[in-house]
């Protein structure tokens, strides 16, 4: 109820007191309609994020890469060396597609990683056999100190390897013939050093 001014008669007192008897309420109620339409609008905002937020969780928690814990299981033929790369690669169909990482047992780096690269050959190995199938290697080139080097005339020179550790997909026939031109180099500007990224890096490469 609207108060008066003791100076008011009682005609100004009932027309002031009139007004907002009327409107405020009105104006009260399309606010309260407006604000509880607006909390709605949040509330199921919130729940439709809430749901794809849970879907995005839920999609990675099953990701096979991503729940690989077993750090036991060695892919076999994984390792090879200077003395053995030409022979896996000519061993393999020639448009046989591989993945291909140069390191070095004492680069920190790839201390790291090599749990990740082991994650993704693993995985590579578990897809089935066919076209699609891409086989994962990796040599050290540290094995022997006259391969530490880039541009040495040697596998992991001959490769241009610069750095530790260093990618690259292509055919067997491209990596058994050596031709640099014809791979495709990882990126790490581009993709995340982990299993992940890589295994991002090898789908892109050949379209799969």
């Amino acid at each position: 109820m609207a108060l008066c001014a003791k100076s008011s008669t009682r005609a100004v007192c009932a027309k002031q007191a009139a007004r907002p008897a009327v409107a405020r309420p009105v104006l009260a109620r399309r606010m309260t309609v407006q604000a509880r339409n607006f909390v709605y609008s949040l509330v199921a905002g919130g729940v439709v994020l809430g749901g794809i937020a849970l879907a995005i969780t839920a999609v990675s928690n099953f990701d096979p890469v991503k729940r690989d814990r077993d750090t036991s299981k060695h892919v076999p033929g994984l390792d090879v060396t200077k003395a053995t790369i030409n022979t896996t690669l000519k061993a393999m169909p020639t448009d046989g597609k591989v993945l291909m990482e140069f390191y070095a047992t004492w680069c920190p780096a790839c201390r790291a990683f090599k749990p990740e690269y082991d994650k993704v050959a693993r995985f590579l190995a578990s897809q089935p056999a066919g076209e699609n199938r891409v086989v994962a290697l990796r040599l050290d080139c540290a094995v022997d100190p006259d391969v530490c080097g880039a541009y040495q005339p040697d596998v992991c020179g001959a490769y241009q390897v610069a750095a530790y550790p260093t990618m690259f997909t292509g055919t067997a026939a491209d990596l058994a013939a050596v031709n640099v031109a014809g791979l495709t180099k990882f990126d790490y500007g581009k993709y995340s050093r982990n299993a992940m990224g890589v295994v991002k890096f090898v789908a892109e490469s050949f379209k799969l």
